[in-house]
């Protein structure tokens, strides 16, 4: 069994997409840390499934850290999932090196940092996109796993473009932890990752997604 920890700010969705989808590949989630921007249904979403659930406030920075370090060993994960907007603490990645993932919203290694979809949009870029990279000490710098693209159409905006873009990176997300968990993630001499005899050929998301999901866009989930 396969254990991923979730970090989530905001709706989660995709870690609920995560929770519903990778039960077959035999990965289960070993907790769900929210902070104070998270979706309070995520606590019910949790609670019906027996998923332990943490809520911190993330504004008091010296809490915040211990309280994430403490979770983290508490429950030692196979692999934590970052979708929120908190700067890790570093000695919570020396304890899991090469087990921190994060998901930001740009084609990296552009536009890092906040707010970094509606500024892509703001330079008229061609392109946007999602990447997900192992978190190092520097922000947004870590080596990239996977990232998905789409198209950018005369006068979208961040809720529009991101639409789109949301069902790439949902495949994208649960693909990255099936890899992960089996064991094919390798890492070059210079510092990038690959995936073991992964495809490398499809445009809107690199490496090319084996898997199927059931989109967490087509389910009810509780309220």
């Amino acid at each position: 069994m396969y254990q991923v920890g979730y970090f989530v700010s905001g709706r989660g969705r995709l870690f609920q997409s995560a929770v519903q989808n990778l039960k077959k590949f035999e990965i289960f989630p070993a907790f769900l840390l929210m902070d104070e921007k998270a979706d309070q249904s995520l606590e019910q979403f949790c609670s019906v499934r027996e998923i332990p659930v943490y809520r911190f406030d993330g504004r008091n920075r010296n809490q915040f850290d211990h309280f994430v370090l403490e979770v983290c060993l508490e429950h030692n994960p196979d692999l934590i999932m970052l979708t929120f907007d908190k700067i890790i603490h570093p000695e919570l990645l020396a304890r899991f090196p090469r087990r921190v993932l994060n998901v930001h919203m740009a084609l990296l290694p552009a536009f890092k940092g906040l707010n970094a979809l509606s500024r892509a949009l703001k330079t008229g870029v061609r392109f946007v996109g999602a990447t997900i990279h192992e978190a190092v000490e520097q922000v947004d710098a870590g080596a990239i796993v996977a990232q998905a693209q789409v198209a950018v159409r005369p006068g979208e905006d961040t809720d529009s473009v991101g639409q789109r873009l949301f069902p790439l990176l949902e495949l994208m997300y649960n693909q990255v932890i099936v890899w992960y968990a089996q064991k094919r993630v390798e890492c070059d001499a210079a510092g990038r990752i690959w995936i073991r005899d992964a495809s490398y050929g499809e445009l809107s998301i690199s490496p090319t997604p084996e898997i199927s999901i059931r989109s967490i866009l087509n389910d009810i989930l509780p309220p």
